[in-house]
């Protein structure tokens, strides 16, 4: 009984070594490609459910192009739909696009700016918004049930997260992901 209890502690030795070794090599790959954040950290981001901000992966998103590259291609997968950037007409109090099926509206009125989105018939419910601009500005917002078709959603410049949206929706190079 000793001796299987002495082989399973050491069994146990070496895979925390293993695991010791496994995360001095990511730690190290990480500082010479300046990495802070892990790609995987990144995808979950990505892939996430709500629209809570994790300020650390933002900030690494808009210092490094790298993570911000492995960011875009993991909303594109995870998305029902998105627009490439360029794609935009802009108007002076209207900004319209289409992302998929779906057309998306940017009315700026004195009372604030809101968001019209039309879904495309027999398309896949939507009711989350992200916007990233080049630079990886931007955010993501939940957006309401949809009544016969269009989803409306008042954008407050107020509050940090849509106010970025709204900053990156009138421009045109900024990139739609509807999840």
């Amino acid at each position: 009984m000793a001796d299987q209890d002495f082989e399973a502690h050491l069994r146990d030795y070496a895979a925390l070594q293993e695991a010791r070794a496994l995360s001095e090599r990511r730690e190290t790959h990480a500082e010479a490609t300046g990495h802070t954040i892990p790609a995987s950290r990144i995808i979950a981001y990505a892939r996430r459910a709500d629209a809570v901000a994790d300020f650390a992966v933002e900030r690494a998103l808009r210092e490094q192009p790298s993570l911000r590259r492995i960011h875009d291609k993991a909303l594109v997968a995870h998305a029902v739909a998105h627009s490439p950037r360029a794609i935009a007409a802009a108007g002076a109090t209207q900004v319209s696009r289409m992302v998929g099926a779906h057309r998306v509206e940017l009315i700026e009125e004195a009372g604030g700016a809101y968001l019209v989105i039309h879904l495309g018939s027999g398309t896949a419910s939507v009711d989350t918004i992200e916007v990233r601009t080049p630079d990886g500005s931007g955010g993501r917002v939940k957006l309401g049930s949809p009544m016969r078709g269009i989803i409306q959603h008042r954008l407050d410049p107020d509050k940090s997260e849509q106010a970025a949206i709204l900053t990156a929706l009138v421009r045109p190079d900024a990139a739609i992901y509807f999840m």
